[in-house]
């Protein structure tokens, strides 16, 4: 493999291995139980296209522009999902090893992720430090998934960090067996986050954990926000098996913090990866102040996010807690985006984050006969998550989010008839026409919520003229 040239930052050279870092951990002790499918040896393969046409990288001085770097990734995505750490390992180590630069906070689990992984940020930069934050999915632009301080990562320098990538992932990619999408996206993190001169990275795992393009870190803390099931072919069939995948990127030394719900089940297999591996474990434990953040799965994140900071950062300012508490804001997440009837828009995408979303909205006084404007992903529980609703909601329109991996309304009007036989049902493609049918049904006293998945909330984000 050719190796780049080391990037420089202030005039220092940037070398791979050198300097006060940390090592990658590479090997870790194996998790009972753990699912077969995921086996290093013979790593996952989902949605691959045969012999996708790859984007070519650009020359050593050549400079793209944020569109070039989008095109480049998409060709990426055409790879699929490839479950296996080499290739992560190899992309950083041409790039000068950039997830070493700065001290890390991995956030794993099945929902909440993203919100928790926010929040740590926010918390972080409130008490003087400048983090970076890696999140996924994204709402409208895969640039949303890297911030430095709160915000995106600008156009350009997005694009100057997919174009170092690009030209490392040449020197790795192997016939059958290129870098992918998501592999790309989480270096290209790293080398923008350490651009940006982040004393701190905050990263959300993006499936599992264990062979997850993101366990490079090491982190000094980690957080396990909830576990569910959620892609049984591939973690295991058990919360157990799901939660073994999670926490297997915790690591000597570490610190665990655990969601205040953790189950029984998932804290178990929890504290015994840590006992193993020697790290300290602590549960997060709500307080009032976290209540600011109206939805009460909000308000648990954010009771996490308190406990990984102080984990992190010893004692916290309670002051500046409440402040980013009381501003905290996030797209998608029990976001009220119209009024008369009140329309929440929530990025609930599985039974677990249904049955959340419901408990919310009861909490928030909307307690029955409420409209759901619903579209589902096919490897989603769509029945799960229909039958959470139906605590709060007694019509459904069904409509196309637009997503090729969506559902057909028709066939999850059946699903929701075999579900819920009282409920009332309509099918309309476009989500623009959906809407207007479900705020006009539910008239000024209802309410209107529209979930499933966050291809859907994008496009309302958009129709109801949120910017994102």
């Amino acid at each position: 493999m050719t190796e780049l040239p080391h990037r420089t930052r202030g005039g220092l050279s940037v070398v791979p291995g050198g300097g006060d870092r940390r090592a990658a951990p590479r090997e870790e002790p194996a998790p009972a139980p753990r699912p077969t499918p995921l086996t290093p040896g013979t790593p996952a393969v989902l949605g691959s296209v045969p012999g996708p046409e790859l984007v070519p990288p650009p020359r050593l001085n050549e400079h793209w522009t944020d569109a070039q770097a989008d095109a480049w990734l998409a060709a990426r995505d055409l790879v699929g999902w490839r479950f296996a750490l080499d290739r992560i390992h190899k992309l950083l180590h041409a790039l000068g090893d950039p997830h070493l630069e700065s001290p890390a906070i991995h956030v794993v689990g099945t929902n909440g992720k993203s919100s928790t992984t926010r929040m740590v940020a926010a918390l972080l930069a409130a008490h003087g430090r400048k983090p970076g934050a890696f999140l996924s999915p994204h709402l409208t632009d895969l640039r949303e998934r890297i911030e430095v301080a709160g915000s995106p990562v600008p156009p350009e320098a997005h694009a100057e960090a997919v174009a170092d990538v690009a030209r490392a992932a040449a020197g790795v990619d192997q016939p059958g067996d290129p870098v992918t999408q998501f592999e790309a996206h989480t270096a290209a993190a790293f080398v923008a986050m350490a651009e940006a001169e982040c004393d701190v990275f905050v990263v959300e795992a993006g499936l599992g954990g264990r062979l997850d393009s993101t366990n490079v870190l090491g982190a000094s803390v980690v957080a396990l926000t909830s576990v569910d099931l959620e892609h049984t072919a591939l973690l295991g069939d058990s919360i157990e098996a799901i939660t073994a995948e999670k926490v297997a990127v915790v690591t000597p030394g570490a610190v665990l913090v655990l969601g205040a719900d953790l189950s029984d089940a998932a804290t178990i297999v929890a504290r015994d990866h840590a006992a193993r591996v020697g790290a300290q474990v602590i549960t997060a434990k709500p307080e009032p102040l976290d209540r600011a953040l109206g939805a009460a799965y909000q308000a648990r994140n954010f009771a996490l996010a308190r406990a990984v900071c102080e984990a992190y950062l010893g004692a916290l300012d309670l002051r500046i807690v409440r402040e980013v508490a009381r501003s905290f804001t996030m797209p998608a997440r029990f976001e009220e985006v119209a009024t008369e009837p009140i329309t929440i828009l929530d990025g609930a995408h599985n039974p677990a984050g249904a049955v959340a979303l419901a408990a919310s909205l009861g909490e928030a006084g909307l307690k029955r006969g409420g409209v759901a404007v619903v579209s589902v992903l096919a490897d989603k529980d769509a029945a799960g998550i229909v039958r959470a609703l139906s605590e709060r909601v007694d019509r459904y329109v069904l409509c196309d989010c637009g997503s090729p991996r969506a559902l057909p309304p028709e066939e999850l009007a059946q699903i929701v008839r075999q579900t819920v036989p009282a409920a009332r049902i309509h099918t309309i493609a476009s989500p623009e026409e959906a809407l207007t049918a479900a705020r006009a049904a539910a008239g000024a006293d209802a309410f209107v919520v529209v979930c499933g998945t966050l291809a859907l909330a994008r496009t309302i984000r958009t129709v109801t003229g949120v910017s994102a």
